[in-house]
């Protein structure tokens, strides 16, 4: 990547040295300059200058002036460091404005350039995502009986932004939906005087505590969930692939749709809501001609929950399947 980096921004150098430098005579002085290669350069710009990484020595003050203003190219971006050597920068120079004056070169055999900003503490940004992670994940699970709680993961060092007078920190608030994940990344966006400057990522740990239901045995579907063999125990629920099913839900609606092993937690994965009618079962069922309503029992070939269609058969086990709907529990209403 770094490569990449300095092949990007050497095409930018030479291209604005080249640029700057057409139509341009610097008359070369009777003594020979003196060009100083630092070891560190610090911009502050979004752009670095040949004055930036070299001093010179010798000629006139205005010749100077004019050759340190060369437009090298894009700064590196906060974070990132260019080591550049000091016989690629002569090269580079020579090769891109021959009419440049010949200087004995002096100072680093390397220069690393940075890009120097507004240090926003660490703390601030951390602070900016925990909040705004315990606030999106409250809010998610307003409803049920949990309690929140949050812990960011925080470097020691700032992030740099431009030179401002004003910083301000946008954390985006993490997506609704979805069950919370025990390590949320939160994107907070950083802004200097009201400009864009940078996006970090803060790890904030999650932690969603509460009672739920725990299998103290295996338990295979389809099962009633009301005397299964299932316990409730206070777990962290952070992290679970779908939501958990907390020990304040009545059991009596639900039944076991895929099977559950022990010491599982029973999630809303493991469970659909139990049918009015089962297979099986002796139903009630309704029929209606004209102002004659009639009633009469018979066995459930299927399950239904209300407004669906099954098979019934009547006490007549000779007679062919009958098609009604369920009306509600152990009802059906035969169908014309």
């Amino acid at each position: 990547m770094m490569q990449a980096r300095h092949s990007m921004w050497m095409n930018g150098w030479l291209a604005a040295v080249l640029a700057a430098t057409v139509g341009t005579a610097w008359a070369e002085p009777a003594a020979p300059w003196r060009a100083e290669l630092l070891s560190r350069a610090d911009v502050e710009g979004a752009r670095v200058h040949l004055g930036d990484i070299v001093r010179l020595h010798g000629g006139d003050a205005a010749s100077a002036r004019g050759i340190e203003s060369l437009d090298l190219g894009a700064a590196p971006g906060f974070g990132d460091v260019l080591r550049l050597d000091r016989p690629k920068v002569e090269a580079w120079l020579r090769r891109a404005a021959p009419q440049l004056p010949k200087w004995v070169w002096e100072g680093s055999d390397v220069v690393h350039v940075s890009r120097t900003g507004r240090e926003v503490p660490a703390v601030e940004v951390c602070g900016a995502a925990n909040v705004a992670t315990k606030a999106a994940v409250t809010a998610l699970l307003a409803r049920l009986q949990v309690r929140v709680a949050t812990t960011a993961d925080c470097p020691d060092t700032p992030w740099l932004v431009p030179t401002g007078q004003r910083t301000e920190i946008r954390a985006r608030l993490p997506a609704e939906g979805a069950w919370p994940a025990r390590r949320i990344a939160v994107p907070v966006e950083l802004w200097s005087d009201g400009q864009y400057a940078r996006t970090v990522t803060v790890t904030v740990k999650v932690e969603v505590l509460g009672a739920a239901w725990v299998a103290r045995d295996d338990v295979a579907p389809p099962r009633a969930l009301v005397g299964a063999p299932l316990d409730t125990a206070e777990q962290d629920l952070a992290g679970l692939p779908s939501a958990p099913v907390l020990a304040t839900t009545p059991l009596e609606s639900l039944r076991l749709r895929r099977p559950l092993l022990k010491g599982q937690m029973l999630t809303a994965a493991h469970v659909e809501a139990m049918p009015a009618v089962l297979r099986g079962q002796q139903v009630t069922v309704r029929s209606r001609v004209g102002a004659i309503s009639l009633e009469a029992t018979a066995k459930a070939l299927q399950d239904g929950a209300p407004g669906k269609r099954v098979l019934v058969r009547m006490g007549d086990r000779t007679g062919a399947p009958l098609l009604a709907l369920v009306t509600g529990p152990n009802q059906v209403q035969l169908q014309p």
